[in-house]
């Protein structure tokens, strides 16, 4: 009984012992170290300008208290280089630390918020990458890592919530030899909980080139994922507002298509690999072309809806990424697809167009061993002047025929010359 009394005396000490010293910590913070945060601005910016091999300077610095928790207000800080040249100024940061900071002697943040940063990205003629002013370290042969292990995110992923509002992002691509691209209006932020992350960024593109861009990161709850079936870790959401894929060309590689498109896209993240995706795409006055050998086609739309579901390695084949969940043996991609006004033309429709008018289909693709091993056409429906049809069946891939099994069924409402 003695033995108990002991330990439960032992404990009770232990407890006061370390109320009176968080008490003691929490009061010497208060009223010493937080009046006195400003006097300690200069050694303040010889630590962060050794850490950061740079010049450091912070115009105020202001602490105070809310609630339990101190706050630190930032403004007017800058980071220069040798010749003096300012490669970030961040006009206001607004902070208020965690008490984590203590036991995990880390710097944490219960909330982090910066105001009107300006930051420049930039690629050099060699491919060497820069951002405000830093260069990044790039080794050909070690792959890109940026998961949870990495410093940076796994500082930034122990912080509370995090916001950065009103900033602007500047791209310079020399490797290239383009323009340079600004982000303005950008708003981002992270919010850590104990079981999610969840990861917001929105910008303004350039007016020429569209409206604006999203993205949205979430991840499951933990006990959501020990439950189900398939272990999703994250769900990634993109969203572009009325963009022009041709002004993009000095910045980005893509297909030569005019017209101006909203898009939108979901991806499940897999054992840290992007895979099942889910793409909409609206666009208006359409106008591609079909690399055809013999007779290229060029197709012309007043609009188009678009929606395709897939593995995302199977949307974008010519993309080798560890980052992309592997094709599966038989996967499917499912696709709608309904266009106004639709005209073809081409040597094959010479001497004039090929008038199509309003078409939709709703089709799935099998794939087998990289190869289309059937598809079923569950509708395709054809609406001009001259012609309404509507037709669905299959086909299947034979060993002993190249072209196939066919079975198609349709009706013909209208056929007029």
């Amino acid at each position: 009984m003695r033995f108990f009394k002991k330990i439960l005396r032992w404990v009770l000490f232990s407890l006061l012992f370390a109320y009176f010293a968080a008490a003691a910590t929490m009061l010497a913070v208060r009223f010493w170290v937080l009046p006195r945060i400003n006097e300690w601005r200069p050694t303040i910016e010889q630590h962060l300008s050794d850490a950061l091999s740079a010049k450091v300077r912070i115009g105020s610095l202001a602490a105070s208290w809310s609630g339990l928790s101190p706050t630190l207000t930032i403004e007017n800080l800058t980071v220069s280089n040798e010749q003096d040249a300012v490669l970030l100024h961040v006009p206001d940061a607004f902070a208020t630390v965690s008490w984590s900071s203590v036991l995990d002697w880390d710097l944490r943040m219960h909330h982090l918020e910066i105001s009107g940063i300006d930051v420049s990205i930039s690629r050099d003629e060699q491919g060497a990458f820069t951002v405000a002013g830093f260069k990044i370290d790039s080794r050909p042969d070690t792959p890109f890592k940026l998961d949870s292990d990495t410093p940076v995110v796994k500082w930034l992923l122990n912080q509370g919530k995090v916001i950065v509002h009103d900033a602007t992002v500047r791209w310079l691509d020399q490797f290239r030899a383009a323009p340079e691209f600004i982000l303005t209006d950008v708003d981002l932020a992270l919010t850590n909980g104990l079981f999610t992350h969840g990861f917001l960024f929105s910008a303004e593109l350039p007016e020429q080139v569209g409206k604006r861009v999203e993205l949205i990161v979430k991840t499951n709850h933990l006990l959501h994922q020990l439950s189900a079936h398939t272990k999703r870790e994250a769900e990634i959401y993109l969203e572009a507002q009325d963009v022009e894929p041709a002004l993009l060309a000095p910045w980005v590689d893509l297909p030569a298509i005019d017209g101006r498109f909203a898009a939108r896209a979901w991806v499940d993240v897999v054992n840290g690999q992007l895979g099942q995706t889910v793409l909409e795409v609206i666009g208006n006055q359409l106008g591609t072309a079909l690399p055809v050998s013999d007779a290229p086609v060029a197709i012309f739309a007043k609009r188009v809806d678009l929606q395709l579901t897939a593995l995302l390695a199977d949307l974008l084949p010519q993309l080798q990424s560890d980052y992309l969940l592997p094709s599966q043996e038989d996967q499917r991609l499912k696709a709608k697809v309904s266009f106004k006004d639709l005209t073809l033309k081409s040597a094959l429709f010479a001497p004039s167009a090929l008038e199509v008018g309003n078409l939709s289909t709703t089709l799935e693709l099998r794939k087998k061993a990289s190869a289309i091993a059937a598809l079923d056409l569950t509708g395709l429906t054809i609406d001009n002047p001259h012609l309404q049809m509507s037709l669905a069946g299959t086909w299947a891939s034979l060993e002993a025929d190249p072209l196939g099994q066919v079975d198609l069924k349709g009706t013909i409402s209208q056929l007029s010359a």
